[in-house]
């Protein structure tokens, strides 16, 4: 198997990002809170679900253990690798599922959750790259429509806002940072199908 050449380790994500217009504009995003690694890029490679968990545990730890948000968080970072040391995961919590609807009262526990800790989330695959994603493209829809086992990609649910009438999740991606803006999208809620969390022990 060849392998992935981007990225060789995953890295603090730089917390002068969270200036950037896009993520001011929204009412709540995790970046630039010292709890998220920087963009990663899983190349041609099916485990979008691996870097979703791995980085929604890291950053439930940082929440968590370290205080919600470490500003040296490559110290925190390296006491979380450190020899021996291991996080225990008690489960994975699902927060919410498609077929529950977006009525308001869930709508609110979903936003209540995403402000405890990033979430990982279920979506159709796509590798449109947009500064405002918010859905699959029309050629996109023709792909899918002719598959009988639909794609889905795992993603990390870093925020919310809503554009232009739009309610949406700010999403990190992992097919590096060409993809939407700088690594991130604004994902439509209805796109979602599920919302998960890992409980920290």
């Amino acid at each position: 198997m060849k392998p992935l050449t981007e990225p060789r380790v995953s890295v603090p994500e730089d917390p002068a990002i969270a200036q950037l217009s896009f993520f001011r504009k929204v009412k709540f995003t995790w970046v630039g809170k010292n709890c998220l690694l920087g963009v990663d890029n899983q190349g041609k490679y099916g485990i979008c679900w691996a870097y979703a968990s791995t980085e929604a545990i890291t950053a439930a730890y940082i929440c968590y253990l370290e205080g919600g948000g470490d500003p040296t968080f490559k110290a925190a970072v390296g006491r979380l690798f450190q020899k021996g040391k291991f996080i225990k995961i008690k489960r994975f919590d699902v927060v919410w599922k498609k077929h529950n609807g977006l009525g308001i009262n869930n709508m609110k526990r979903i936003e209540k959750a995403i402000e405890q800790q990033p979430l990982t989330c279920t979506i159709p695959y796509t590798r449109s790259g947009k500064k405002v994603y918010m859905g699959l493209t029309e050629k996109e829809k023709k792909i899918a429509a002719r598959e009988t086992q639909p794609k889905l990609h795992a993603i990390l649910i870093v925020g919310y806002g809503k554009e232009r009438g739009v309610e949406f999740y700010v999403a990190k991606n992992t097919y590096g940072k060409k993809w939407g803006y700088r690594g991130f999208g604004k994902i439509v809620r209805s796109l979602v199908i599920d919302l998960v969390c890992p409980i920290i022990e």
